[in-house]
Formats: C-alpha cells, sequence, structure tokens
C-alpha cells in the first residue's frame, strides 16, 4: 500500500457544509451551520451530521454578547 491510499480512508469522501446569517434587527445577529461528514472507511467513525447555532447582540457602546450552541446533533 502506498501512502496516498492508506491515508485517503481516513478522509471522508463526502462533506456537506451550509452556513447562514440573519440580521433579526439591527444589532441583532441569528448564525446557523450544518454540516454532513461521510463514513471514514478506515475507521469506526459513520457518517453523521453537526450543527451550531448563535444569537449575537451588540449594544451602541459596541458591546457584543454572544449566546452559542455547539454540536446540538451530539
Amino acid at each position: 500500500d502506498s501512502l496516498d491510499q492508506h491515508i485517503a480512508g481516513y478522509d471522508a469522501k463526502h462533506r456537506l457544509s451550509l452556513r447562514s446569517e440573519y440580521r433579526i434587527s439591527p444589532g441583532v445577529d441569528l448564525g446557523l451551520w450544518l454540516r454532513y461528514t461521510g463514513r471514514l472507511d478506515e475507521t469506526a467513525v459513520n457518517d453523521h451530521w453537526n450543527a451550531d447555532v448563535s444569537l449575537t447582540w451588540r449594544t451602541a457602546g459596541g458591546l457584543e454578547l454572544a449566546l452559542a450552541g455547539r454540536n446540538l446533533l451530539h
């Protein structure tokens, strides 16, 4: 086996990433990120989905506060 063939099984053949940000109102943003990773052939890792969500609020004084949820599908 060549090194390229060995490494190939540790990288997913299929990946998908969808990311969006919405301006809910001036100073308030909602961020959404959905990801899919295909099965890794040389490992016991099956295909899987994951999602992140964030809500960001910016004040007139330049302060920014964020609430985030990561890896919400696990």
